[in-house]
């Protein structure tokens, strides 16, 4: 026999959330990015610089709009990644910076072509003892956000401007909040700014993966929500 969970469970969600100290020296995009990359930059918080703004978002991730959406994303991605032998995927938690784009922030995932790294579009930025990397510096090929609802405003609409400054070649925006739709947009660099692909009976095209994708939500055990990235061939 399974106990229930009593309410009660509820109340520790109600936890403090620990304060965050951020140097005078993090004011500039170089100290912004020296404290990102030292041992002194809290690891379990998101804190990005979009221009001159400083973002520190505490808020936990949400199991069913935010964590299964990436773990599905992920499971996908880095086997497609992989079989192409198109670079190098990296998940949550790694630094990108971008000087002229005044971006430093860690993407939801991350694309590294080969390309990107034999034309030194991008590199490495070592740690203090120069044995491991602590950020990477330069245009990444594409990236991934999803929305929470603390986010919206930054991945919708600064890391959208901030992306296309960077370089980046692809952006894919998530939106799996409601419960009725998960929305998947595809993003691509027009002359201006990033031009969402058309959606056609649930898919999206992807130029740069030569592939079509649509995101996929179904119930389970009927609590709980499971995704599936499904890939397809490019429409001709």
């Amino acid at each position: 026999m399974i106990a229930e969970v009593p309410n009660t469970v509820s109340k520790l969600c109600a936890i403090e959330l620990p304060a965050v100290s951020i140097p005078q020296s993090a004011l500039t995009f170089r100290g912004f990015c020296q404290w990102a990359c030292s041992d002194a930059f809290p690891e379990k918080t998101k804190i990005c610089l979009i221009g001159k703004e400083i973002i520190v978002d505490m808020n936990p991730e949400k199991a069913d709009s935010h964590v299964s959406v990436k773990q599905a994303i992920y499971r996908t991605m880095s086997q497609l990644i992989e079989e192409q032998d198109m670079g190098l995927f990296f998940p949550d938690g790694l630094l990108i910076v971008h000087e002229a784009a005044e971006l430093s922030n860690m993407p939801d995932a991350s694309l590294i072509s080969r390309e990107s790294i034999r034309d030194g579009r991008i590199k490495r930025i070592p740690d203090e003892f120069g044995d491991d990397c602590s950020a990477l510096e330069g245009s990444a090929d594409w990236v991934l956000e999803i929305i929470s609802q603390s986010s919206v405003q930054k991945d919708t609409v600064l890391l959208r401007q901030k992306y296309f400054r960077a370089g980046v070649v692809e952006y894919w925006i998530v939106d799996a909040r409601k419960t009725d739709q998960t929305d998947l947009q595809i993003l691509v660099r027009g002359k201006r700014g990033f031009v969402a692909q058309p959606r056609v009976g649930g898919w999206s095209n992807s130029p740069l993966f030569g592939r079509r994708f649509s995101l996929q939500r179904r119930t389970y055990e009927g609590d709980f929500w499971r995704f599936e990235l499904l890939v397809a061939s490019s429409a001709r």
